[in-house]
């Protein structure tokens, strides 16, 4: 009884093509007729993403399960849904060959068992990746068309505008498309960054002004500096004049308007500047950008944004990185009780008479409004360090109350569990059940003397007990996941309690970096609000004295 792993994927939400369901139904029709009462694994989480590269979640825990031998076949409905990159395809079919597993392509009918059937998957990925690349020029070229008439293509909208449909005429008939156009609160707001970072030359003096001046973007969050960075490096901010047609052609951008396009008015409509297949917004290389000119008025004049592009690269390649301190053990587990902001370390400038310097953790939020948004106290390093440790090793003895939690603990996944492999046993013997009646019913179809009222009502309930199966694994499925998530539960259990058994011994035999380590293993966060260290333990507060 094989268990088989159906990956489908779709790369866009819509209504058109074989929609993930309908490739999972496909992939188990196909391996209930070939394979003797399969059991599936399901990865079916990866709908929207590309298929350019494999940095998919279910992709890779899927992967992730294949090298525990958890599947002994791979089916998906067609061959790109796996990758539709030839190396990314290549590594993936080699690594599933090394482990002994046998990949099923329905669409192509390839099966990996047999060298013919390697050879043509090979074969068909090439062509895969062929019909990527000439997509990727298709959808070049298109946004080099729209580019031209200075479109805004969707999606959250520049700080300091929004978009509004307009309607032109071609080729006799009346069409529509977006527009960028300025909204003047938050435009103001943009100007005066880029002001601000002219003056001071630093985004932790924009982000300081905006702090005291309670400037916050448009969800009313706080201006971060990469929030800042990000605005500033946009050049749908800049205007479309001389300097900034300087700047352009002078660099790798790919200009798709002429200089006289140039008009000193309207402002940069840029394309493709992030990359698409990722969930956050990562700038792409510049010679991937596509310039234009949009019908919004431009917002910054070109030379004070080129002036503001020239600074962030100077800024950049003189940055000087501080070493990281090895003596602040709760860096980035400390937080400040008011804000809620991280407290970092900061080393004093007056030396001791050991030649040390002292260390004391302070509120960020307190730091970059200078202590006008928020006035906590700043907290000894060593002190709470030392403090935050003794109670860890208090909490690891033997009558401490980690020792006792975490046997209450698991005392109630050990009942849970027993009673989730008694509910899963149940389950399968049904499932078995309804199998054996839906073969009797089926084998009763090959009575050729039975009426069409007969065959009708035999379909009927063979249609019936199909469903229950379906809803039976769906059971079991879902069974075998809460007993997979409480054996974790179980595992994290005992690591914690391994790791919690360090404190018993002296820590101070630990170097730094397994200290550091160690913390952040077991804690969650500190808060201190001024006086108290209050430790977040596995989800739990315990006072710190």
């Amino acid at each position: 009884m094989p268990t088989i792993a159906i990956y489908p994927r779709k790369s866009r939400f819509t209504g058109k093509g074989e929609s993930v369901q309908t490739q999972i139904d496909l992939c188990r029709d196909y391996c209930d007729t070939h394979f003797d009462s399969p059991s599936y694994l399901i990865y079916d989480e990866d709908e929207g993403y590309s298929g350019g590269n494999v940095k998919r979640p279910a992709f890779q825990r899927m992967m992730a399960d294949a090298r525990k031998r958890k599947f002994s076949v791979l089916c998906c409905y067609r061959l790109d849904r796996i990758s539709r990159n030839v190396s990314d395809f290549s590594r993936t079919l080699d690594e599933l060959h090394s482990l002994g597993i046998s990949f099923v392509s329905l669409r192509e009918q390839f099966d990996t068992s047999t060298p013919m059937g390697r050879a043509m998957i090979y074969i068909s990925s090439v062509f895969a990746q062929l019909e990527r690349d000439t997509l990727t020029e298709r959808i070049v070229d298109n946004l080099q068309m729209l580019a031209k008439e200075g479109r805004w293509l969707g999606g959250t909208t520049p700080t300091g505008y929004h978009s509004e449909r307009v309607s032109f005429e071609r080729g006799g008939k009346s069409r529509q498309y977006n527009v960028l156009v300025e909204y003047p609160p938050e435009l103001d707001i943009v100007r005066t960054l880029f002001r601000q970072y002219l003056e001071k030359q630093s985004f932790a003096g924009v982000e300081t002004y905006c702090l005291q001046h309670c400037i916050t973007s448009r969800t009313g969050k706080n201006y971060s500096r990469a929030t800042i960075k990000a605005i500033l490096l946009n050049p749908v901010y800049c205007t479309a004049d001389r300097d900034a047609w300087i700047y352009f052609s002078a660099g790798d951008y790919n200009l798709c308007v002429n200089e006289a396009d140039f008009d000193g008015s309207h402002g940069i409509q840029p394309f493709g500047r992030t990359d698409s297949d990722r969930p956050s917004a990562v700038l792409r290389p510049t010679e991937d950008w596509i310039i234009a000119v949009g019908h919004h008025t431009g917002a910054i004049s070109g030379a004070d944004w080129v002036q503001a592009q020239r600074l962030m690269q100077s800024v950049k390649d003189s940055a000087y990185h501080a070493p990281r301190t090895k003596t602040a053990l709760l860096s980035g587990l400390l937080i400040c009780a008011d804000c809620s902001s991280y407290m970092r370390p900061k080393m004093h400038s007056r030396i001791r008479e050991d030649g040390s310097r002292g260390i004391t953790y302070t509120c960020m939020l307190k730091s970059s409004s200078r202590s006008q948004r928020c006035r906590m106290r700043n907290a000894d390093a060593q002190v709470v360090d030392q403090l935050v440790l003794s109670h860890l090793a208090d909490l690891a003895g033997n009558n401490g109350e980690f020792t006792h939690r975490a046997a209450n603990d698991q005392l109630e996944i050990t009942h849970r569990k027993d009673d989730l492999a008694a509910q899963l046993d149940a389950r399968r013997s049904a499932l078995d059940s309804l199998r054996a009646q839906q073969r009797d019913w089926l084998l009763r179809l090959s009575d050729l003397s039975l009426s069409p009222a007969v065959v009708h009502g035999i379909s009927d309930e063979v249609e019936r007990l199909g469903d229950q199966i379906a809803d039976a694994e769906k059971d079991i499925t879902r069974i075998q996941g809460e007993l997979s998530s409480s054996q974790r539960q179980t595992d994290a259990l005992d690591m914690m309690g391994q790791l919690m058994a360090e404190f018993k011994h002296p820590i101070v035999s630990l170097d730094f970096d397994e200290q550091r380590r160690l913390l952040k293993t077991v804690i969650e966060r500190v808060l201190w609000d001024g006086e108290n260290a209050t430790v977040e333990l596995f989800g739990e507060k315990c006072m710190q004295e």
